[in-house]
Parts: structure tokens; C-alpha cells; sequence
């Protein structure tokens, strides 16, 4: 039987953008419920990576914002944290559910791959998988199942589709946004992509792309495939589709041979002002690594 850590955190107007959680906050709690539940049912987070010398890289991220919850809808928010095994400990997906007075507010779900980490301080990785002494604890719940690839499958859907406005968004991966070993933090990543639409639509002349400065997000989905480092020189190629509802992000570095880090698909709002998901989240998503794919 599985276990679930639960958290409480005090509200503060950092979390907060007028309409919903910060993405990047979202991310963060989930990194945190991470961590207490490695510590209650497992090993702490450090001892994980240095006795055991197993990390876990992030394949993809799924937030899911289910109901409207702004800062002054309370005071406090619970967090519960399930991981779950995708099989024989080489595949852990990590299901982190945000709740507050409205009940469940946000949801992320997280795919971990797990590494079999180096003996030197680089924490450089190969595939590995969880040893037995830890998978027989029994704080993981077992499931097998497809794994789910929701931002392939979003990008599909766009493929006959025209873009009506594209952008280009340079950045430099700073220490500020990179985690241990160095390289970028997936917690990260949801601020460097909005920080890219928002470049967009503020150059843009047309009033409904303007007008989606003002929708909330309803969803984000993060496929990551390689990692950048600091001081790393990247772009993000952003993409606009469905009058200003959809977004889709590729996060390139490489000049002419271009190296492709990440696709993201971020979902606003529509112009009338709702789109909370109401379904259960999809089975597909990412978490941390301390060592090849970002965070």
C-alpha cells in the first residue's frame, strides 16, 4: 500500500499572479512534496543521491488548474504527494494534488526516470532503476499502464493548423535558474516560456492576441528530451494558435545545428473567461533530476 505526504503552506502574494498560482509555484511544491515523501517512506533526497547514489530525470510536466483559487480565496493550501511505480522501479510518476477551501485547486502530475548515478561530484547519469531494499519498503503503489505524451499528441492536433503569430525569445541559462549539478531546474522552465509569450503578445498589434494578456492559464504541458547548463545560450521559438489560447514553445539551442531542449504547450482561458480543466488529469508528465534533464 502506498503512502501520501500531506503539507500545509501559509498563502503570500509571491505565489500569487492576480488570477491563479504561479506555474513555477506549482512546480516547486511539487518538488517539495517530492522530497518530504523521499524522507517519510524512503531515504531523505540527499541520501538518495549520495549513499544511494540514484537520482531521477524529468521526462515531462503536467499542470492541471481545476478550479479558480486566487490569493484571497484563503489562507493556507494542503498539499498531498502519491509515488507511483510505471515498472520495476524505472519509472516513478509523481502525483501532487494543490487543495484549498474550494477543494482540489491544481494538479501536477510529474514522470520520473530514474538514474543510476557516477561516483564523482558531476552526478553524471546512466538508466538505472531503484534498488530492491527500496522498492520492497511498500511505499509505492504499483501501475502499469501506457504512458501517456500529452504535449506529442497536442502538437498533432495543431499539425494542419496555421500558427497566426510567431516569436522568437533569446535567453542565458543563469545560476538562478539552474539546480546542484549545475544545470537548468525544471521549476524554471514555466517562467521562461510565459516570459516568451508574454514577449509575443506585447509586440503584437492584434487586438485578440493582446487580449490574451489578460487569461488565466488552464493548463501546461512540458516534455523535456535534452539539458542545458549554465551559461547555456537557447531560444524559444514560440507559436500561436486558436485565437490566442494555445501555445507552443520550443526551447532550441544550436545555431545551425539546432539542439532541441523542450516543448512546451501552454493553454489559456477562452475569451469568455473560463477553461479550468474538469476531467481528471492525463497520465503523462515529469519531475526532478539531479542529473540529465532539468530541474
Amino acid at each position: 500500500m502506498g503512502g501520501t505526504n500531506r503539507f500545509d503552506v501559509a498563502a503570500d502574494t509571491a505565489q500569487f499572479t492576480p488570477d491563479q498560482l504561479q506555474p513555477s509555484v506549482v512546480v516547486g511544491l511539487g518538488f517539495q512534496g517530492w522530497a518530504r515523501w523521499l524522507r517519510e517512506f524512503l531515504v531523505s533526497f540527499p541520501e538518495l543521491i549520495h549513499s544511494e547514489r540514484i537520482g531521477v530525470v524529468v521526462v515531462g510536466l503536467s499542470i492541471r488548474y481545476l478550479a479558480p483559487y486566487r490569493f484571497s480565496d484563503s489562507e493556507e493550501m494542503n498539499v498531498a504527494t502519491t509515488v507511483e511505480d510505471m515498472g520495476a522501479g524505472r519509472l516513478l510518476a509523481l502525483e501532487t494534488s494543490i487543495s484549498s477551501t474550494p477543494g482540489e485547486v491544481v494538479h501536477l502530475h510529474t514522470l520520473l526516470r530514474v538514474v543510476a548515478l557516477g561516483q564523482d561530484e558531476s552526478l553524471a547519469a546512466a538508466p538505472g532503476r531503484l534498488p530492491g531494499h527500496l522498492l520492497n519498503r511498500g511505499a509505492l503503489d504499483g501501475r502499469r499502464e501506457r504512458v501517456e505524451r500529452p504535449v506529442r499528441q497536442m502538437v498533432a492536433a495543431l499539425s494542419e493548423e496555421a500558427p497566426i503569430a510567431v516569436g522568437d525569445y533569446p535567453f542565458l541559462v543563469h545560476r538562478h535558474m539552474c539546480e546542484v549539478a549545475d544545470q537548468w531546474s525544471i521549476v524554471h522552465v514555466p517562467s521562461i516560456v510565459s516570459a516568451a509569450r508574454e514577449h509575443l503578445l506585447l509586440g503584437s498589434a492584434d487586438e485578440t492576441l493582446m487580449a490574451a494578456l489578460g487569461r488565466p492559464l488552464s493548463r501546461v504541458d512540458i516534455e523535456l528530451s535534452h539539458p542545458l547548463f549554465l551559461f547555456d545560450e537557447a531560444t524559444v521559438e514560440t507559436a500561436v494558435y486558436r485565437e490566442g489560447t494555445t501555445f507552443v514553445h520550443r526551447i532550441v539551442s544550436g545555431g545551425s545545428a539546432p539542439v532541441l531542449h523542450a516543448v512546451v504547450v501552454e493553454s489559456l482561458a477562452g475569451p469568455a473567461g473560463g477553461g479550468h480543466e474538469k476531467t481528471a488529469p492525463a497520465q503523462a508528465g515529469a519531475v526532478f533530476s539531479p542529473s540529465n534533464t532539468g530541474t
